[in-house]
């Protein structure tokens, strides 16, 4: 499916499938109080946004930006195929894996906070986290080495475990 022009989702509806892709120009806005699920790939160069949630339980690309918040959901791995910006907070749900595939180095960019309560892997390559809120481990950091790029924000490893070659915090952002 591709998004040819501005649309809102404006109900629930059963996880949605397949490849979406959102072309530079249009906007997808998910309404209040609606949680849009996406099992299949997502494609974003244009705009994903609104005050409703964006459940991802597929892989994500594209150069364009995520204005809501996102949740990584469901059973097994959802990869990062290309480098991703989130203008909001961002949920690894437990018994889900997030990683940058391809053993590409990748940048995920959160400007609000980042909870993780699944895992986080890097495929041997640097995975950077270029985070403007707070980060919360409660799941399992599985990486050779996360570069935190976090002006100000406070990290709390809680419960979680990090299992890293290099972590590299960086406040001076």
């Amino acid at each position: 499916i591709t998004i040819n022009a501005n649309t809102t989702v404006t109900a629930a509806a059963a996880p949605v499938g397949g490849t979406w892709t959102v072309p530079a120009g249009p906007t997808l806005t998910v309404a209040a109080g609606v949680t849009l699920r996406r099992t299949g790939q997502t494609a974003n160069s244009g705009a994903v946004s609104g005050p409703g949630t964006l459940q991802v339980e597929g892989d994500v690309t594209g150069a364009g930006t995520f204005s809501l918040p996102v949740v990584f959901a469901g059973a097994g791995t959802r990869s990062l195929l290309s480098n991703i910006t989130i203008a909001g907070s961002v949920t690894v749900a437990a018994g889900t894996t997030v990683v940058n595939q391809f053993t590409a180095a990748r940048t995920l960019t959160v400007t609000g906070n980042f909870v993780n309560n699944g895992t986080l892997s890097d495929n041997s390559a640097t995975f950077t986290i270029a985070l403007a809120g707070n980060l919360t481990n409660n799941g399992t950091w599985q990486n050779g080495v996360t570069d935190l790029a976090q002006p100000g924000a406070s990290i709390a490893l809680n419960t979680g475990s990090v299992a890293t070659t290099a972590l590299n915090i960086n406040d001076d952002a």
